[in-house]
C-alpha cells in the first residue's frame, strides 16, 4: 500500500510548560479516511474510521492527543476486556493517523503483549500528583472523585448512593458492603455540596441521574494527563487498588485516618 501524503508538520516553537499535543478534529479524521479509501482494501477505511471516532469520543474536551494519551486509552480498553490483538489493531490505526498528521512523537509506546490487561495501582506519590493537578486545573469535582476512590475504594456503580445524608452519617451503604467515609473527606464533600446547593446525590448529573462510568473516566482523564500519568493510572480501578494496598499495609482505620489528616494538611483542596 502506498504511503498517504503527510500533512505539514506543525512549526516547532519553544518548548511549552505543558505539551500541547496534536488536535484530533473530525475534519482531520475525514481527510485521512478519504485519502485512505483511495488506496485501501474494501472495508478498511470503514474500520479505521470507526476506530478513530472511538478515540475521538474518548478524548477530553480539547480533543488533543499528547504523549501517553494513546497508551492510556488502550489501557482503559484493556480493563474493559478487549483482547491484545484488538488493542494492537486500534494502536496501529492511531499510529498511522498520527503519522499522517506529522505527529509521530505521540504514537503509543509499544505493542500490547498477551495477558497485559490489568491496571496497576497508583503510588502514594502519584496520588498526590493527581490531587495537585486537579487543584491546578480548578477541577474540584475531579479532585473529590480521585480522593473518594483512593481513600474508600467505593465502586463507580455506587456513586449514586453517595448523598448529603450518607456523608453526614459518615457511611455509604453500597450494594456489596458499607463504605466508611473518613472525616477529612466528609468535610470536603459537605463543603462542595453546600457551595453547589446539593441536597441529594453529591455527584448527580444535571438530569438528576447517577454518574456513569464513562463520564467519571472522562472526568479523571484530563487530570491524569496533566499529572503526567500514563499506563492506565489515574483511573477509578487504579485508585481503588491504592486504597486496598494502603488498608492492607496499615490494617487499622485509625491509622488510615491519621495518614489522611496528615495528607490533608499538605494537599487539601483549600491548602
Amino acid at each position: 500500500m502506498q504511503e498517504l501524503a503527510r500533512q505539514p508538520s506543525p512549526r516547532r516553537a519553544a518548548r511549552p510548560v505543558q505539551d500541547e499535543g496534536v488536535r484530533m478534529g473530525e475534519e482531520d479524521i475525514g481527510r485521512f479516511i478519504a485519502a485512505l479509501g483511495e488506496r485501501s482494501q474494501p472495508g478498511t477505511a470503514m474500520r479505521y474510521d470507526r476506530t478513530l471516532r472511538m478515540l475521538h469520543e474518548w478524548l477530553p474536551e480539547d480533543k488533543r492527543i499528547r504523549r501517553g494519551t494513546v497508551d492510556l486509552w488502550l489501557e482503559e480498553l484493556a480493563g474493559e476486556g478487549y483482547s491484545p490483538n484488538t488493542l494492537n489493531y486500534f494502536g496501529a490505526v492511531c499510529d498511522r493517523w498520527l503519522q499522517y498528521m506529522g505527529a509521530e512523537q505521540y504514537r503509543r509506546s509499544g505493542r500490547y503483549a498477551p495477558g497485559k490487561t490489568s491496571l496497576p495501582a497508583v503510588t502514594r506519590e502519584e496520588y498526590h500528583r493527581l490531587l495537585a493537578a486537579a487543584k491546578a486545573l480548578r477541577k474540584e469535582r475531579s479532585y473529590l472523585l480521585i480522593k473518594l476512590f483512593a481513600v474508600t475504594g467505593i465502586p463507580v456503580r455506587d456513586l449514586g448512593l453517595l448523598t448529603v445524608d450518607s456523608v453526614r452519617a459518615g457511611e455509604v451503604i453500597c450494594w456489596t458492603r458499607a463504605v466508611r467515609l473518613p472525616p477529612c473527606l466528609c468535610r470536603e464533600l459537605l463543603s462542595y455540596a453546600a457551595f453547589h446547593g446539593r441536597t441529594g446525590m453529591i455527584f448527580g448529573t444535571r438530569a438528576g441521574t447517577a454518574p456513569q462510568e464513562a463520564g467519571v473516566a472522562k472526568c479523571l482523564r484530563e487530570v491524569s494527563l496533566a499529572a503526567g500519568l500514563t499506563g492506565g493510572k489515574g483511573t477509578p480501578r487504579s485508585l481503588q487498588k491504592l486504597y486496598q494496598n494502603t488498608l492492607a499495609e496499615l490494617r487499622d482505620e485509625e491509622a488510615m485516618d491519621a495518614l489522611l489528616e496528615r495528607e490533608q494538611a499538605l494537599c487539601g483542596w483549600d491548602v
